[in-house]
């Protein structure tokens, strides 16, 4: 498993809140839910492509400890950029998360 000495970021879990307005009219705000300590995974193959400039930046790959309070709908902020999440995958039984997330366009 991960050593926590390498969960060198932080990220911030957003979730949609819908609000109605005074007129009726419904608004939806991402507030932030919670913070949680990660790193960034690189694939072998993107650190190939990347020497070559053609690597994808918009996806990224992150691990961070398991908590069960994060589902597809979540948006995630790292380093000031947004994410949309496209799959969480369990790491053993509740050891930890790999979450794939795509850039928000």
């Amino acid at each position: 498993m991960t050593r926590i000495g390498q969960f060198d970021r932080v990220i911030e879990i957003k979730r949609s809140e819908e609000t109605v307005t005074d007129s009726g009219g419904v608004t939806s705000t991402w507030s932030t839910v919670s913070s949680l300590r990660t790193m960034v995974v690189k694939k072998l193959s993107d650190e190939i492509l990347e020497a070559y400039g053609e690597a994808d930046n918009s996806k990224i790959t992150l691990r961070t400890r398991y908590t069960g309070d994060i589902s597809l709908k979540d948006q995630i902020v790292l380093d000031g950029i947004e994410y949309n999440i496209r799959e969480i995958i369990e790491i053993g039984r509740r050891r930890g998360l790999e979450i794939h997330c795509e850039v928000i366009q």
